[in-house]
């Protein structure tokens, strides 16, 4: 599924306004696993996009009007999975053994998975035109992080990170108050640090309650 905010500036910033209002500016750029009992699950993989408006079904659909070359697009990539230890994405793999969920993110400035599922450069300088563009206050620091969240079949035990970037990042649990909250941990990397590492590897372990 794509939610694009095509060529027109203010529908862009709009569709931006409204995702971060309902879930985050983090949520742009992330990857959400659902897992269920013995590694069975699910994934949505959120980015944001500039692409070539080409020949859009917008542009055919007016007459007498001019578009910009680029629009910006929330894009929102979604897949399941039989056992997530067989999956990988751009080198991120994951793992569950008993109770326990294990997510590896390749660190360095050569990594793959930053340049397919993080915001390019391109991207964000885009989103900050466009924001001064059209005085919206879309935070200036969208595209700099990326979340990755895990819904678990139980109440989440215990969560931790290695290597030193895990001290600068957030890991804590997602809401209180509720029983999905319960189950759900997340954890936010800076990317410039993720880029800077001198380690090769961060390793996310989370247990729940079975």
């Amino acid at each position: 599924m794509r939610i694009a905010g095509l060529v027109s500036l203010v529908a862009v910033m709009t569709v931006l306004t409204l995702a971060i209002a309902g879930c985050g500016e983090e949520d742009l750029t992330s990857v959400r696993f659902n897992i269920e009992a013995g590694g069975k699950g699910s994934l949505v993989a959120t980015v944001i996009r500039v692409r070539d408006v080409g020949e859009s079904l917008l542009a055919k659909s007016a007459t007498g009007l001019e578009w910009k070359s680029r629009e910006l697009a929330v894009v929102v990539q979604e897949a399941s999975f039989d056992d997530i230890s067989k999956a990988q994405i751009a080198g991120i793999s994951a793992s569950v053994s008993g109770n326990s969920f294990k997510l590896k993110i390749p660190l360095g400035k050569d990594v793959q998975w930053t340049k397919v599922l993080a915001a390019t450069e391109k991207d964000i300088e885009v989103v900050k035109k466009l924001n001064t563009e059209q005085n919206m206050t879309i935070p200036q620091t969208i595209g700099t992080k990326f979340k990755f969240t895990v819904l678990l079949p139980g109440e989440v035990l215990a969560k931790g990170c290695t290597p030193k970037i895990s001290q600068e990042s957030s890991a804590g649990l997602f809401g209180v108050g509720s029983d999905e909250a319960k189950k759900e941990a997340t954890l936010v990397l800076p990317l410039k640090k993720v880029a800077e590492s001198t380690e090769k590897e961060l390793v996310w372990e989370v247990t729940w309650k079975e």
